[in-house]
């Protein structure tokens, strides 16, 4: 019983500290692109009310990603993006990947992403007009 508890408590400070250190690996190694106006999706990522920080939102099939900040929110830089139906996934250690795709840039562009999690494996998410 001691044992079991010894190990699950490294197991969470291991899983803690892996996803710092990948965050930081990330984020040093790929970009830094924060822009207004035209161009930008949106949104915030949440679980029972909380901000979720380092939450990966990134684009399927492009290198177009950005990391949750300290209030859960994201922006992500389409002004380079081709493509026309676009989805966006949502990726979080120990959490169920969520994807939220759009039919065009445009009407993700006018669209507030908003991604709730209830539970590790539930969750909703909440498309909003701007």
């Amino acid at each position: 019983m001691i044992l079991n508890r010894y190990f699950r408590s490294k197991f969470n400070r291991m899983k803690s500290i892996l996803l710092v250190t990948f965050s930081l690996l990330v984020s040093l190694s790929t970009f830094a692109q924060n822009a207004e106006g035209d161009g930008v999706i949106n949104g915030k990522v949440s679980e029972k009310g909380d901000a979720l920080i380092g939450v990966t939102a990134f684009i399927e099939g492009s290198s177009i990603g950005a990391f949750t900040d300290i209030e859960g929110n994201f922006e992500l830089d389409v002004s380079s993006y081709t493509k026309e139906k676009i989805t966006i996934k949502f990726t979080y250690v120990g959490y169920k990947t969520v994807r939220v795709s759009f039919d065009s840039v445009e009407e993700a562009l006018n669209t507030f992403i908003f991604v709730e999690y209830k539970k590790p494996k539930k969750f909703t998410v909440t498309k909003t007009p701007e």
